[in-house]
């Protein structure tokens, strides 16, 4: 366990079957997840990131939240207030934002809302 201002901090790593160490405990214990899709989110100080099996960034700690995975997709903030929505895919790959959105996906589908000029184009 660290120290942080005097305190002793807790850690978070990842054991296997046999109770060995594959992963250093070195994440905040406020939160980290399972594994999905063969990542997890886990969290150093208030950002959240994805790793993989071996401990190795895929999505370094930027976003305030990371979703869980529902048909291999995550949606993630970069701010609690934020109304910007980015969805990751399981190669840790951020795909476009789209704003006033928190849904998951559904049979490969997902509902966005967009901004619309006058004459109806997407702006």
């Amino acid at each position: 366990m660290r120290k942080e201002n005097g305190q002793i901090k807790s850690r978070t790593g990842y054991i296997n079957k046999t109770g060995d160490f594959v992963i250093a405990p070195q994440f905040d214990s406020s939160f980290s997840g399972f594994f999905d899709n063969g990542l997890a989110i886990v969290s150093i100080g208030e950002k959240e990131g994805l790793i993989d099996k071996q401990g190795r960034f895929v999505l370094p700690p930027k976003f305030y939240s990371i979703s869980d995975f529902v048909e291999g997709v995550a949606t993630a903030r970069l701010a609690k207030t934020e109304s910007v929505y980015y969805y990751i895919n399981s190669s840790g790959q951020v795909l476009p934002e789209y704003k006033n959105l928190s849904d998951d996906f559904s049979e490969g589908l997902v509902p966005v809302i967009v901004k619309v000029s006058p004459s109806g184009s997407r702006e």
